[in-house]
């Protein structure tokens, strides 16, 4: 049985393999930063994100939007949090 954290980024990556970004194919929109918060957040949680070929290359070309490095260590911040706490059980 699949964790629904692998679920979910399984339907993300199905979703970026036809299109460069999550709600336009040439430019990214505010969807992109609205889930690029929260795959952030589980790579700096430990969730293996290269797992998702599509998704992984999707992550990569977000590195060039502005605000990406604010929110890069914001992710990773509160990943270190969670990991103190948790562990990586939640994965």
């Amino acid at each position: 049985m699949k964790c629904k954290i692998t679920e979910s980024m399984e339907l993300l990556n199905g979703f970026v393999s036809k299109n460069l970004w999550f709600a336009d194919n040439e430019n990214a929109t505010i969807a992109d930063l609205a889930i690029l918060a929260n795959v952030s957040q589980l790579k700096a949680c430990g969730y293996q994100i290269s797992k998702h070929e599509h998704l992984n290359r999707w992550f990569e070309q977000c590195r060039t939007l502005p605000g990406f490095e604010e929110n890069e260590r914001g992710a990773l911040e509160l990943g270190e949090l969670f990991k103190s706490i948790l562990g990586n059980q939640f994965l």
